[in-house]
């Protein structure tokens, strides 16, 4: 897939892409429009110029289908082995429901669904939510629930209507909201799965749990970004008897 981000959708840009549709592993081309000055690289509208099928990746026994501003991990080899770790930190838990923040396309969700009674999953990208959605039909899986919005925004109403027991957390760089911080400790939840791509939003947000009596139970890193200093962290943190 190749999307190419211009200022205002001119007949060039779109006879450009057009014109890579010869290539053959290219299987659909987009452009997306960004108009703003701003570090956000792609902006809210995207054009569909040719699709040949649908760009599809598998993580373990699941397929997802992927569009231009879903967000999936780069270095494929080693995704599963990210899940991996944190589906064992958290867990089987049948008879217990995961609330999974920041679940994009809803891979996490989706691959940790076997492992719970019920999943909801929230996104923020509208377009991750859609694919999510698409998702869940193209592999079959029954017992996840998307919702869209701001993690910060939806987590109260979330536990209030649901009796949710465990969180996964995956988040930007920027790490999490204090909101979302705020919101896990004075709420009962007893364990927190957190999958982090930036050790020092990561430690941050470590503190303030581990101040409000949550303990450091787990913590294994994955190497997503071979021969960088840059690592994929997992940590499981626990508040009493889970």
């Amino acid at each position: 897939m190749i999307t190419v981000v211009v200022k205002e959708n001119i007949v060039e840009a779109q006879n450009f892409v057009k014109s890579l549709n010869e290539y053959e592993k290219l299987v659909s081309g987009y452009i997306n429009i960004n108009p703003k000055k701003a570090s956000i690289i792609m902006g809210q509208e995207s054009k569909l110029i040719f699709s040949k099928k649908n760009f599809t990746d598998k993580i373990g026994k699941y397929e997802f289908n992927i569009s231009p501003k879903s967000f999936f991990q780069v270095n494929r080899f080693q995704t599963e082995n990210l899940y991996k770790i944190a589906k064992d930190f958290l867990g089987e838990n049948k008879d217990k429901n995961l609330l999974d923040l920041y679940s994009g396309i809803g891979t996490t969700s989706i691959y940790f669904s076997e492992n719970f009674k019920k999943v909801i999953g929230v996104e923020v990208v509208k377009d991750a939510v859609k694919d999510a959605k698409e998702n869940l039909k193209l592999n079959d899986v029954k017992n996840v629930e998307f919702l869209y919005g701001k993690s910060e925004e939806k987590i109260e109403e979330i536990l209030k209507n649901n009796n949710i027991d465990i969180i996964s957390v995956d988040p930007p760089r920027k790490g999490l909201d204090k909101k979302v911080v705020d919101t896990i400790i004075k709420n009962d939840i007893k364990k927190v799965v957190y999958v982090s791509c930036n050790r020092a939003t990561l430690t941050r947000d470590l503190k303030y749990f581990i101040d409000s009596g949550f303990e450091l139970k787990k913590v294994k890193l994955c190497d997503m970004f071979s021969k960088t200093v840059h690592c994929e962290v997992v940590v499981e943190i626990q508040k009493g008897d889970v």
